[in-house]
């Protein structure tokens, strides 16, 4: 039997062999197969070091077989179609994503930002003579010593898991005698809000 071939360009070539008609593609000129891709990727929530970033790949393919290489500051990383990487020191980072198939190589670069946690701490400064602890009622000025690495932050003074203040320093009056827990949060707005670990308050004789 002999096979009919029919060419017919109608908002892209259509091949007809006998009575199957077989749609390779939709493009005007029938230029889709001849596109290299087009790279591209996301970033997930990046946090304080150390921390895994996860990047994405959103790259345009237009179907075709297509490889990938990751690099971060210019040093090949990884060849996946996605990518997670760990960040343990702060600064700015160039991810670079490249594509790669029969029609040609794109690439793709976007920065970002791995900043330092607040680094939080704090003193306690009794209203005594001593400046130490004395029998209640005793008066303390807490004394907001966070790095906030000269970013807009924003605070917390919990004393015993009740809220006493959102300034930057604090004051408290301890009416009794009993271990006082004394926690500051400090958050910015470019990382999380992280807590520096309590420590306990000696006993009020």
């Amino acid at each position: 039997m002999k096979k009919q071939y029919l060419f017919n360009k109608i908002a892209g070539w259509l091949l007809g062999v006998g009575m199957t008609t077989v749609v390779l593609n939709s493009c005007t000129d029938g230029e889709f197969w001849k596109m290299a891709p087009e790279a591209d990727f996301t970033i997930s929530e990046v946090g304080p070091p150390p921390c895994e970033v996860t990047f994405t790949n959103t790259t345009k393919t237009n179907g075709l077989p297509t490889t990938y290489s990751w690099a971060i500051g210019g040093i090949l990383r990884g060849k996946s179609n996605d990518f997670i990487y760990p960040f343990h020191i702060s600064g700015t980072y160039t991810v670079k994503l490249t594509a790669t198939n029969r029609n040609g190589t794109h690439s793709v670069e976007k920065n970002i930002t791995v900043l330092s946690q607040p680094l939080t701490y704090y003193t306690i400064t009794f209203q005594t003579l001593n400046g130490l602890e004395g029998p209640p009622p005793c008066d303390a000025i807490l004394t907001n010593a966070a790095d906030t690495q000269g970013l807009p932050t924003t605070y917390v003074w919990p004393v015993n898991g009740t809220q006493i203040a959102t300034t930057q320093d604090a004051s408290y009056t301890f009416t009794s005698p009993g271990l006082y827990i004394v926690r500051l949060t400090a958050t910015n707005s470019d990382v999380s809000s992280f807590l520096k670990e309590p420590f306990p308050l000696l006993p009020l004789k």
